[in-house]
């Protein structure tokens, strides 16, 4: 695949194929597929993810149920779902996707799936690092406190 830098929508909101997919997996919904999709719509297709009729038409052709999944995400009370997970990932210091945390450990990146498999498998404790700041985010632009 080729990919493509000089897209507009890089940079776009990813807010709505983040909700999409946790309002997915938690109707049951194997949400991989559409993962595909919206990762070649950014970096291939040059298309706009932080568009509704963009995000419900990738659902679709996943095979979700995109007009009930999109309505699901335009409630009122999604906000606070999506930043109640964002502040439960940051107080565990996941810094980006994907992100997987075992008693306390963070696991970052698909090529960290096999000591995430051997920790669960081998019962050690937890790799635990009190010099890792938490990174609670912008106060101000270009501003992070920790």
């Amino acid at each position: 695949m080729t990919i493509d830098f000089s897209s507009d929508f890089v940079m776009s909101n990813k807010t709505l194929v983040d909700c999409l997919v946790h309002f997915a997996q938690g109707a049951g919904y194997d949400a991989g597929p559409f993962l595909k999709l919206a990762f070649d719509a950014v970096w291939r297709d040059r298309a706009d993810v932080s568009d509704p009729g963009t995000v419900q038409y990738m659902a679709d052709k996943a095979h979700l149920p995109g007009t009930e999944l999109v309505a699901m995400i335009q409630r009122s009370d999604t906000a606070s779902i999506y930043q109640t997970c964002l502040d439960e990932a940051l107080r565990a210091n996941v810094f980006g996707t994907p992100g997987f945390v075992f008693n306390g450990e963070v696991f970052w990146g698909q090529d960290r799936l096999d000591f995430l498999r051997d920790a669960i498998a081998g019962g050690r404790a937890p790799y635990r690092s009190d010099r890792l700041p938490l990174i609670v985010g912008p106060q101000k632009e270009g501003e992070y406190t920790t």
